[in-house]
């Protein structure tokens, strides 16, 4: 293995080497292994997810790898910002009419069919009298029938934000259960109710506080509902929203002479369900950039960085303002945070980009041009009939201006690139 020194390598030379060792079929492994368990804030999955990843991480020999926790209680804040409870599902069935009715969706068989923080039916289940309200998005949507006591069926539309505006106002005029077949993020023609009739969307309730609770269908199942609406569905949700607790978990590959300096990487292993793989691709690429960059420095390879790498591994969102919260001095001194969420994509079957998004103009840094340096030297083209060399996998990957998605949003407002 060729030694690359500090100051004579070029940067593909450095990405050549690093390229050589990284495996996509070990990161394969990596994310299968985190789909085993749901992994919404506070579960036992989470945990056992984050220490699965923590397994790793000292498994690769990183130089420090430690965790901090923080309540998920309801109560305690981060940056002003109150901490949500932590909830994880325990049991779901919906059915038409009766416990014995047809089946339309169970947590067996679709775990993302309950909502982060829906409440528990009552013991042994409800039978409640389903009303179609349509996309419940305006007043006028109930005013025009008593949805008091009763299931609404609300169905979807193209605002992200649609489902908890339309849950929070069927709340709000007492409705007791929510039916819908939402589907985030539509985007026609490959993802629709239509074109996607199958699939159960995991969605949020609006707020940690809900006096319904809510139930995600697929299309067949929401169209059968609205034809024969109004009518009785029996519902069996149990789930727990409990006082517990939140772990960051780092690990650092410590730098040389300006070791009090940081670059850091940022995932989260909460999101997803099981088997479900959204999320999990942002672990599983942290655990073999840890191992493989260690590796190659305990065997000479390549020189140690000048500065600190920093790997952390959290909830989505509540773990980057624990870390802006309580580690300020790290925070001064960080040059930039990338936040790696949902990379692990089948292109072609998923008809899905990588995506670059910008740090925010407003604070001036060097990352914007350097991560678009990186996609400009990416290969685009994939082998032709007469080729003599090895083929070259298609990745479709583009650069899109600032987008507050998720941990990359808090970084900037500290006046750290992300």
């Amino acid at each position: 293995m060729p030694l690359l020194h500090r100051g004579n390598a070029p940067r593909s030379e450095l990405i050549d080497l690093i390229g050589a060792e990284l495996s996509g079929d070990r990161m394969l492994q990596w994310a299968r292994e985190l789909t085993r368990f749901y992994r919404s804030p506070g579960a036992s999955g989470y945990h056992r997810a984050t220490d699965f990843v923590a397994e790793r991480f000292r498994g690769g020999d990183l130089d420090r790898v430690w965790t901090e926790r923080f309540p998920l209680d309801g109560k305690s804040q981060l940056l002003n910002q109150t901490l949500p409870l932590a909830w994880e599902p325990v049991s779901a069935e919906l059915r038409i009419g009766l416990p014995s009715g047809d089946l339309l969706v169970s947590y067996e068989d679709a775990p993302s069919c309950l909502p982060w923080w829906t409440p528990s039916t009552p013991e042994g289940g409800a039978t409640l009298e389903l009303v179609d309200v349509g996309t419940g998005e305006r007043e006028e949507d109930y005013g025009r029938q008593d949805v008091r006591g009763k299931a609404v069926l609300i169905r979807g539309t193209t605002r992200p934000t649609g489902f908890a505006h339309a849950a929070t106002l069927a709340m709000n005029h007492g409705a007791a259960g929510i039916i819908t077949d939402y589907l985030l993020y539509p985007t026609a023609p490959f993802r629709t109710r239509e074109s996607l009739p199958e699939q159960v969307q995991l969605l949020r309730m609006p707020s940690i506080d809900n006096s319904a609770w809510a139930i995600a269908v697929d299309y067949k199942a929401a169209q059968r509902l609205a034809s024969l609406a109004p009518c009785k569905v029996w519902a069996d949700i149990q789930a727990r929203t409990f006082e517990g607790e939140a772990q960051n978990l780092f690990a650092d590959i410590e730098g040389t002479d300006r070791s009090d300096e940081y670059i850091m990487f940022v995932c989260h292993s909460t999101a997803g369900t099981k088997p479900g793989a959204n999320c999990a691709s942002g672990p599983a690429l942290l655990i073999e950039m840890g191992q493989v960059i260690s590796d190659l420095i305990s065997s000479g390879a390549i020189p140690r960085p000048r500065r600190t790498i920093r790997f952390l591994v959290d909830v989505e969102g509540h773990g980057s303002k624990h870390y802006i919260q309580n580690h300020r001095a790290e925070l001064e001194n960080t040059v930039a945070a990338i936040a790696v969420d949902s990379v692990g994509h089948d292109q072609q079957k998923c008809k899905s980009s990588l995506i670059y998004d910008h740090s925010p103009d407003s604070l001036p840094s060097f990352i914007n041009d350097y991560y678009v340096g990186l996609m400009e030297a990416n290969p685009k083209e994939t082998r032709w009939v007469f080729h003599t060399e090895n083929s070259i996998p298609l990745v479709n990957f583009i650069d899109l201006p600032y987008t507050p998605w998720s941990d990359n949003h808090y970084y900037p407002s500290y006046g750290v690139p992300s």
